[in-house]
């Protein structure tokens, strides 16, 4: 039997029950009203007893503007890796730049750079299917937001890429 937890500082923007709970991170459930939201549209209460006066923390519109969250592309990381790895590496684009590909001019090698469900960068060898989480390794500890940066993550990915013995 599983017991709810629900939490009394978030309110439902919708019918202001306190009967909102969370779900996953960064996500509430009005019990009251059924309807999902994250915990930042959720209202938190500066309640008095039964007295309850929800507040709302502002929360900024989304510019949708190219680069406001993260600079780059999964992409440009496979680039970046494939530059630091030399000459005879190179790097293509996957659909929207979602995923890149680093590969030797050969054809010997070839490895798809993606983000799986889980939220895990992975790479994985396009000729064995095998799939190798990259979170493992050390990373930066942020998303790249200029070109050094990137170079950063390029050389980090490139020794991961070398560690494979691919």
């Amino acid at each position: 039997m599983s017991t709810t937890t629900v939490v009394h500082a978030l309110t439902c923007p919708a019918c202001a029950s306190h009967a909102v709970e969370p779900t996953a991170p960064g996500w509430a459930h009005c019990n009251a009203c059924s309807i999902n939201m994250t915990i930042a549209d959720a209202k938190t209460c500066d309640c008095q007893g039964d007295e309850c006066v929800p507040t709302t923390a502002p929360t900024p519109e989304p510019t949708f503007e190219p680069g406001d969250e993260y600079s780059y592309a999964l992409s440009d990381y496979a680039r970046a890796a494939a530059r630091s790895l030399g000459a005879d590496w190179g790097a293509e684009s996957g659909y929207l730049g979602a995923w890149g590909l680093i590969f030797t001019n050969d054809g010997r090698v070839s490895l798809r750079l993606f983000v799986d469900g889980d939220g895990d960068l992975v790479i994985e060898d396009r000729h064995t299917g095998a799939e190798i989480v990259v979170d493992s390794f050390h990373l930066p500890e942020c998303a790249p937001r200029t070109p050094d940066e990137m170079r950063e993550w390029g050389d980090v990915l490139a020794t991961f890429v070398l560690s494979l013995g691919l």
